[in-house]
C-alpha cells in the first residue's frame, strides 16, 4: 500500500499553478528547478522525432508526483511534459522540495514509493507495449482515466476529462484510425456508451477490466 501524504503538506513548500492544454509544462533538455503535484486534469512526457511521430513516454493524472525523479539528479530532462487537458497543479521548487524530504520522513516514504512506482509503471508499460493488442492497451487506459470519477465497480462512469482520439492515439503510441476503430469495437461489445464533446462513458469497470484480463 502506497503511502498517504497530505496535498496540503505540498502547498507549505510550494504555489498553485496552472497550464493550458498543449502549453509545455517543461521542455526536453532543461534541467529542471521544479517538480509537479498534479491536482486536475493530465500531462504526458513525450518527444517528437524527426519524422514528426509523437512518442509518449508517462502519462500523469491527478494525484501524480511529476518530475520527482530528476529533484535527485542534474541530468537534463530527456522528454517534454506538455498537458493533453488544462491542469491546476503544486510547483514545489527544488530547494524546498529536497529540503523537506531531508526533514519529513513521512515524506520521504512517500517519495520512495512514489519512485518504485514509477519504475514499475514503466516496466509494465513496456511489457503491455510488446505483449498486448491495442484493445487491450486502451481498455487498460480508459481504466486508469475512469479511477477518480468512479462510484464503484459497477455503475456507469463517465470520464470528467475531455480526450481527443488524437490524443488517445498519442498517449498509446498509436495511429488515430485505430484509435476510431477499436473504440467502436469496444461500444459494439457494450463496454463503452455513446457520449459527446470527446468524453467517454464505461459501461462498467469491473466488465472493462474483465475484457482486459481475458
Amino acid at each position: 500500500m502506497a503511502a498517504q501524504y497530505d496535498v496540503q503538506c505540498f502547498e507549505t513548500m510550494g504555489r498553485r499553478t496552472t497550464c493550458r492544454k498543449g502549453e509545455p509544462l517543461v521542455r526536453a533538455g532543461l534541467h529542471p528547478d521544479a517538480c509537479y503535484y498534479v491536482t486536475r486534469g493530465c500531462a504526458i512526457s513525450c518527444e517528437v522525432d524527426e519524422n514528426g511521430y509523437t512518442r509518449c513516454w508517462g502519462i500523469h493524472g491527478p494525484g501524480s508526483l511529476v518530475l520527482c525523479e530528476e529533484m535527485f539528479s542534474d541530468r537534463p530532462l530527456a522528454a517534454d511534459l506538455v498537458p493533453v487537458t488544462d491542469c491546476e497543479l503544486l510547483r514545489m521548487e527544488r530547494t524546498a522540495f529536497l529540503a523537506a524530504v531531508r526533514q519529513d520522513s513521512v515524506l520521504r516514504l512517500y517519495v520512495l514509493q512514489t519512485l518504485s512506482q514509477h519504475y514499475l509503471d514503466a516496466v509494465d508499460g513496456l511489457r503491455r507495449a510488446t505483449t498486448q493488442t491495442i484493445d487491450k492497451r486502451l481498455c487498460g487506459l480508459l481504466l486508469s482515466m475512469a479511477g477518480p470519477y468512479a462510484r464503484d465497480e459497477d455503475s456507469e462512469v463517465l470520464i470528467g476529462e475531455a480526450f481527443s482520439q488524437k490524443t488517445i492515439a498519442i498517449m498509446l503510441n498509436a495511429n488515430r484510425i485505430t484509435i476510431t476503430r477499436t473504440m467502436q469495437k469496444l461500444r459494439e461489445a457494450g463496454l463503452l456508451r455513446p457520449s459527446r464533446n470527446q468524453h467517454y462513458r464505461i459501461a462498467s469497470l469491473r466488465q472493462l477490466r474483465a475484457y482486459m484480463e481475458a
